[in-house]
């Protein structure tokens, strides 16, 4: 084992599903970095807004078509000759809500984007990865510590981190599973999302929660938001060797402010 290598070895095939968003960018540019092959599924907007650098083999996909999804899994998988990592970051929360006041058709948009299309990913992907092959999901801290009016988006990614348990087992020890659970990061998801006219200002969006957002930044021991490098580097380790002996763990990059 290279002690020295963050992320992936040389020549890894990965599928980042979500990579054009803050994080998602910044795992794609970190593997690239480490002569990763890299494909990217993600939105048609998200592309146009955010796009790849040329090594990247980009499919634009809705991930909530499962048909045209699982297609698009299968074409990477095709053109890269097989899969070693997948890491699912595609995620969504267009609104906040106390419980009583969700409306359930969002629920259920959220439930598809965050939950049914990782669960539709694993799938699709596990056949068709490598042996000592990884998986990462992005999770959230509010997943063990949800706040007001974040019920759905919570939800969701509650159950994903049961799915990545899950998998984990099932998976073992062929392909090892994992989590990272993030806080607050500046990225355009805080106001949107890539490729549905959100900007990075993590900051903007605490004023906007007012009281509840003053409280989540003072309960932050490290005193800042996550830059999506905060966890773009976790997500490497866990889909490179040196985590080779870690599978059904989240890892929590919330600056401090979750503890398990």
């Amino acid at each position: 084992m290279d002690m020295t290598r963050l992320g992936p070895l040389p020549g890894a095939r990965v599928l980042v599903i979500g990579g054009c968003g803050g994080i998602g960018r910044a795992y794609v540019d970190g593997l690239l970095a480490g002569g990763v092959t890299v494909a990217v599924i993600d939105r048609p907007t998200a592309l146009e807004a955010a796009p790849l650098p040329a090594a990247v083999m980009a499919l634009p996909c809705d991930v909530t078509d499962e048909a045209a999804y699982r297609n698009a899994i299968s074409q990477v998988a095709e053109g890269l000759g097989g899969l070693d990592v997948l890491a699912h970051v595609a995620g969504i929360n267009p609104s906040q809500r106390r419980i009583a006041q969700i409306d359930l058709a969002e629920h259920e948009r959220v439930m598809q984007v965050n939950l049914r299309s990782a669960l539709v990913a694993s799938q699709a992907a596990l056949p068709l990865m490598a042996e000592g092959g990884a998986m990462v999901f992005i999770s959230s801290g509010l997943a063990t510590h949800p706040e007001p009016t974040f019920g759905s988006y919570a939800m969701s990614k509650a159950a994903l981190l049961a799915l990545v348990k899950t998998l984990a087992k099932e998976a073992a020890p062929r392909v090892r599973v994992n989590a990272v659970a993030p806080g607050l990061v500046e990225t355009a998801f805080l106001n949107g999302g890539t490729g549905a006219g959100g900007t990075a200002g993590g900051h903007g969006y605490i004023d906007e929660l007012g009281e509840v957002g003053e409280r989540i930044l003072a309960s932050i021991p490290m005193k800042r938001l996550a830059e999506p490098e905060d966890v773009a580097a976790p997500m490497l380790f866990l889909t490179g060797p040196a985590s080779g002996y870690m599978t059904g763990q989240t890892l929590y990059i919330g600056g401090g402010r979750i503890m398990p």
